[in-house]
């Protein structure tokens, strides 16, 4: 596995992110870490430093946003790994609006659930 240490902010908009323990992907369940939730505006000035084996997401929480990634190597497409957001394994509660759907991309459409991907072997073994 390579190593990918990330910093990410907000450059406009807001988004709500989360992180979760990989290594947790063992008894395919997903353990967020700390609160379940960070909170990102182009006017808080939080940096969210995300280091090898955490996995973690986002969902924009504004009209439109960007988010910008400070890494520790180049990005490498062959290392990227996902799962899909909405799989209940997950345990991740999106807090959405009650007159608003979600709009997954393409990528998040077509992502394994947590199991498929861990019995497919595509995740890392810790």
């Amino acid at each position: 596995m390579k190593k990918l240490d990330t910093r990410c902010f907000t450059t406009s908009g807001r988004f709500s992110r989360f992180l979760a323990d990989k290594e947790a992907v063992k008894n395919r369940v997903c353990q967020l870490i700390g609160d379940e939730y960070v909170e990102l505006s182009e006017d808080s000035g939080r940096v969210i430093y995300i280091p090898t084996g955490v996995g973690h997401g986002f969902m924009v929480r504004s009209e439109s946003a960007s988010i910008a990634y400070l890494t520790s190597s180049g990005y490498a497409p062959a290392y990227e790994k996902s799962i899909c957001p909405t799989d209940p394994a997950l345990g991740i509660q999106w807090q959405m609006p009650a007159n608003e759907t979600a709009i997954l991309s393409n990528q998040d459409l077509g992502s394994p659930t947590l199991s498929m991907a861990y019995d497919s072997g595509i995740l890392p073994r810790f």
